[in-house]
C-alpha cells in the first residue's frame, strides 16, 4: 500500500469516534476504491465491522440503560420494601460506567489501528481479521479457507 492508501485506512479506523457518520464514510470509501487494491479493501472491511460492532454495542447499552431506569423506577414504586432500593438506584450508574468503558475500548482500538497504519505497518484486529479472512477472503489478505 502506498502512503495515500495508508492514510485512508488510518482515517477509516478513526471513524469509531463518529459512530454512524464514520460508518457511512468508510462504506463510501470501500465502494469508491473497489478493485484498486485488496489490502486497502481488507482494512476498510475491518473498519466497517468494528464500527458496526460499536453501533450494536451502543444500541444494546441504550436498551439496557432504559431497562435499568424504568426497572428501578418500577421496582421502587411497586416493591419498596422488597430487596435493595440502593441497588436499583445505582443500576443506571453501573450501566453508564460499563457503556463508557466499552466506548473507550472502541476508541482506543481505533486509535491504535490508525496510528499503526499511519506509521507504515499493517494492523489486524485480533478477532475481526481472522473472521474476515475466513468468510470474506480477498486475494492478498491470506489463505482462503479449505472446505
Amino acid at each position: 500500500m502506498d502512503q495515500e492508501e495508508r492514510t485512508l485506512a488510518a482515517l477509516a479506523n478513526l471513524g469509531v469516534f463518529f459512530p454512524l457518520m464514520g460508518l457511512v464514510g468508510v462504506f463510501g470509501l470501500f465502494l469508491s476504491r473497489r478493485g484498486r487494491g485488496d489490502r486497502i479493501q481488507f482494512h476498510f472491511l475491518q473498519a466497517i465491522v468494528v464500527q458496526l460492532a460499536e453501533l450494536v454495542f451502543l444500541m444494546f447499552m441504550v436498551v439496557l440503560y432504559l431497562f435499568a431506569i424504568f426497572g428501578s423506577m418500577l421496582f421502587a414504586t411497586f416493591l419498596p420494601s422488597f430487596g435493595q432500593p440502593l441497588l436499583s438506584a445505582f443500576l443506571p450508574i453501573i450501566v453508564s460506567i460499563l457503556t463508557f468503558l466499552g466506548v473507550l475500548a472502541f476508541f482506543l482500538a481505533g486509535a491504535l489501528a490508525a496510528v499503526t497504519l499511519f506509521s507504515g505497518r499493517d494492523f489486524e484486529y485480533p478477532v475481526v481479521a481472522p473472521l474476515l479472512k475466513r468468510y470474506f477472503p480477498l486475494p492478498g489478505t491470506g489463505p482462503a479457507p479449505t472446505p
